[in-house]
């Protein structure tokens, strides 16, 4: 980063162990992509030799009889359409009524975690959830003083200026690249990256020569942070599963959290089990229909399977430093998970603990006559959904680049917009065998102030082991 640096901006002195204090002082953090790749890509890569014609990049390219490079043309475009229409949210200074975050579950999380004994590997644990709901792009707070705003907006600049160059060369690398779409995005890459370099030569300047007096005028003023916080909702199999009304139940958790809130904005993957189903469209519709929240719209846009990276990510990956920094690697109960998530990603973190209330039956209500309808839109095919307040329908659109939404009217008809009961039978408790192993072998290991948990967890032999389901 320093040679580029220096590179472009060759009138501008500035030694190496300045650039890197500047950068340490902003606290600039790096991520790489996992290596999670994308299956469907994947399979084509691996196939298309036994073509009997050669893969073209030509988007007038035409396919012939050969329904595999058709989807996979319309794979890619709708990969870089996706991830276009994210950075545009990104980059959007959105105003305080407006909340844009991704939303992604972490991998399984086996509580106790006692990485350095031997006995944990082989005792069955409880799973822990966490569903992240992570910002988005810049969006700024008025609790701040000016002068200390002033200087986080120029520091965030730096770093959005690196990390929006590094996003659209992470989505070249993963897709192959030539037809229009991705023609439209180079040119895009081009021009942000002329602007970028310009900001990021002159924002530094002012940081260098002004930082320190901004950061010393903000002293004795209230300090908030002009991001806002992740929000992360956690619970247990102990408490519940993970089925389409626990998810379910998750989001309005999450989104009750920011009731106040006016335009609601969630980047999802494309998981029909979680993300993109009957129950979820229903609660929404009821919610944003309800006094809870004072939304007037909520908005689902989905990335194109395989191709997924959000902020949700590195959130993920800052929690999971965070986990390695504990003594031993060491989380004992679900008290210690939660402890941990808020002390991840430099403490922005929103930790929000299900309880038994929160866990609410909610039911797909969809009309199986109207899904009959031949003009209804698949799930599989929806990019963006839309529930808005004072409306029960579904607004939708199956291309990221279109300007207008369709409507599809999917509840019965004599469903009422009402937040159900709470859902029966929570806590749902684990099996006593289960539970007695996890006493027996792993109790022992840790201190007296963390077996409390596990002695109280309720014993429920009907509870399905959610580890042989997963």
């Amino acid at each position: 980063m320093y040679e580029d640096f220096h590179k472009k901006n060759l009138d501008f002195k500035c030694g190496y162990h300045t650039y890197r204090a500047m950068v340490k002082e902003m606290n600039i953090s790096f991520a790489k992509l996992g290596q999670e790749e994308c299956e469907t890509c994947n399979m084509f890569q691996i196939n298309k030799t036994s073509h009997e014609h050669e893969w073209q990049s030509d988007p007038d390219a035409e396919y012939d009889g050969c329904d595999l490079c058709k989807n996979q043309k319309q794979h890619i475009s709708n990969a870089i359409k996706a991830r276009t229409s994210y950075r545009v949210d990104s980059s959007t200074k959105w105003p305080d009524s407006t909340s844009v975050r991704s939303v992604d579950m972490q991998k399984v999380i086996m509580l106790p975690r006692l990485p350095g004994l031997k006995t944990a590997c082989f005792t069955r644990r409880i799973i822990a959830f966490h569903e992240t709901f992570a910002v988005v792009g810049t969006q700024g707070s008025k609790n701040i003083s000016k002068a200390s705003k002033d200087t986080q907006k120029k520091k965030h600049s730096i770093a959005f200026a690196a990390n929006e160059h590094e996003d659209i060369e992470n989505v070249q690398r993963e897709m192959p690249m030539g037809n229009a779409d991705n023609n439209k995005v180079e040119q895009e890459r081009q021009v942000t990256s002329t602007d970028n370099e310009h900001r990021q030569s002159t924002i530094l300047k002012e940081v260098n020569m002004n930082g320190h007096n901004h950061d010393n005028a903000a002293n004795g003023a209230t300090r908030q942070n002009a991001k806002k916080s992740h929000i992360a909702v956690i619970w247990h199999e102990g408490l519940t599963g993970r089925s389409c009304h626990d998810v379910t139940s998750a989001f309005c958790k999450a989104i009750k959290q920011e009731r106040d809130i006016k335009e609601i904005i969630f980047w999802l993957d494309n998981c029909t089990g979680q993300n993109k189903n009957w129950c979820l469209f229903t609660a929404m519709i009821t919610l944003v229909n309800s006094d809870v929240i004072a939304a007037e719209n909520i908005t689902f846009k989905y990335f194109q399977s395989g191709h997924t990276f959000m902020s949700a990510d590195a959130v993920h990956a800052g929690v999971e430093r965070e986990m390695a920094h504990q003594s031993g690697g060491n989380i004992y109960d679900f008290e210690d998970f939660a402890s941990v998530i808020s002390k991840s990603n430099g403490q922005q973190m929103i930790t929000l603990c299900m309880e038994s209330e929160d866990i609410t039956e909610w039911k797909g209500a969809q009309s199986q006559a109207k899904l009959k309808n031949k003009n209804r839109p698949m799930v599989a095919d929806i990019k963006v959904a839309q529930f808005s307040r004072g409306s029960r329908l579904l607004k939708y659109k199956t291309d990221h680049d279109s300007t207008e939404y369709e409507e599809f009217d999917f509840l019965q008809k004599k469903y009422k917009l009402e937040i159900p009961a709470a859902a029966p039978d929570i806590p749902r408790g684990i099996q006593s065998r289960k539970k007695q192993d996890i006493i027996q072998k792993l109790c022992p290991h840790m201190p007296q102030t963390r077996r409390n948990f596990w002695e109280d967890l309720r014993a429920n032999d009907e509870a399905n082991d959610l580890i042989d389901v997963l």
